[in-house]
């Protein structure tokens, strides 16, 4: 079989992964790696139509493929005590999506990133609920629907929240907040997400967010290609 590497990024509202993405897709092509974007039609990034038929088709796909994972994974969400129904229905079909698209990854060559891949995932669960599930939703996933690599892009919830306010699009909920509350949320969030990185079982680089999105995509290029040319074998 020939090889592959699917790789998720992950950060903050604010920290350039849709940008990022893209960019370190063009210099992975431009080293002659095969890249894609897996999951640019389910990301926050889509259009919301595209986006919504997409989820719908792999939540689907996944839960008749994998009838006993999905009621487990479905259990669990329950579990977590998500704040509003509508949540609990939204992050399992974006579980059930992630699944879905890293086993179809897991079998295609080349290199596949993830804009909002299992820890963002995660991420998003936790934030909006009332209860840790991530120990028993990483439990959920075998191999073959885990990322190889997680690449974290680091920004402080204050830069997070300046670029949220000076962005015209709305990609995440915390852009409706007010703005000591979406600071507040923020700052949630990245301890949410320091506690989910201590813990995931997959290998994890961190890159400053800080710098200009050319110079990030740069970076996770570098990282990309070090575990892609080291038959994964992650720089510490």
């Amino acid at each position: 079989m020939s090889a592959s590497l699917a790789v998720e990024l992950c950060g903050l509202p604010g920290a350039g992964k849709t940008t990022v993405a893209q960019a370190a897709r063009d210099r992975l092509a431009a080293a002659g790696v095969s890249c894609d974007l897996a999951d640019q039609d389910v990301s926050a990034a889509a259009p919301p139509r595209r986006r919504l038929r997409r989820r719908a088709a792999s939540a689907l796909r996944e839960s008749a493929s994998h009838p006993v994972r999905s009621s487990a994974a479905a259990s669990i969400v329950l579990a977590s005590r998500q704040s509003r129904p509508r949540d609990t229905v939204a992050v399992l079909a974006q579980w059930l999506t992630v699944r879905d698209l890293l086993a179809g990854c897991h079998r295609s060559p080349g290199v596949h990133l993830f804009e909002e891949g299992v820890l963002q995932r995660l991420w998003t669960i936790g934030l909006r609920g009332g209860q840790d599930t991530s120990a028993r939703l990483w439990r959920n996933l075998e191999a073959a629907r885990r990322t190889d690599l997680v690449v974290v892009l680091d920004l402080p919830a204050t830069e997070a929240a300046a670029r949220l306010r000076g962005r015209p699009s709305l990609h995440s909920r915390v852009q409706g907040l007010g703005s000591d509350a979406m600071l507040e949320e923020l700052v949630r969030g990245e301890r949410l997400l320091d506690t989910l990185v201590a813990r995931c079982p997959v290998p994890v680089v961190r890159i400053a967010a800080d710098g200009a999105p050319d110079v990030v995509a740069e970076r996770v290029a570098g990282v990309v290609l070090d575990a892609w040319q080291g038959g994964r074998q992650v720089p510490q």
